[in-house]
């Protein structure tokens, strides 16, 4: 699934409502409170201009996204209330799944969990390869007293 499959499926669900694009969005739709829009490229700097000219215009707390240009399997999302955040590399299923549930919520508890739950998919924006996993590094590595002090220091 990419991102423009991500926003076929919530709309075909019955989820997002139609929003207007703007320059730079293929498509964007309303989910609940938050608008979800996919951006043309997924470049850092690309993605953060057209979260700051759509948070900035609509007032509604937005997710940018776009296709992970290095996993197929992923999307990459800002938002949805600050641009400062990292992008995230997430897993789309999961995320649909995400604002399935926030779609009743109201706008500050919708963004509230969205956020902490893309946290939680997509972790800290550290993506890991090969080798380790992020259950490795997050819940065993981390949990070592030891190890991670160590590593820490380093």
């Amino acid at each position: 699934m990419n991102a423009s499959d991500l926003i076929g499926l919530l709309s075909t669900v019955g989820l997002a409502r139609r929003r207007p694009n703007r320059p730079g969005i293929v498509r964007a739709v309303a989910v609940g409170p938050i608008e979800i829009a996919e951006a043309e490229q997924a470049g850092e700097t690309f993605m953060r201009a057209r979260w700051k000219e759509r948070a900035g215009v609509t007032g509604t707390p937005c997710l940018i996204i776009a296709d992970e240009p290095r996993d197929r399997g992923q999307v990459r999302v800002l938002g949805p209330a600050l641009d400062n955040r990292p992008i995230l590399s997430v897993d789309p299923e999961l995320l649909a799944d995400v604002l399935r549930q926030v779609n009743d919520l109201s706008t500050f508890d919708a963004v509230r969990r969205l956020a902490d739950d893309l946290t939680r998919i997509g972790g800290d924006g550290l993506t890991v390869h090969d080798l380790l996993t992020r259950h490795t590094l997050e819940h065993r590595f981390r949990r070592d007293a030891s190890r991670w002090g160590s590593a820490t220091e380093l």
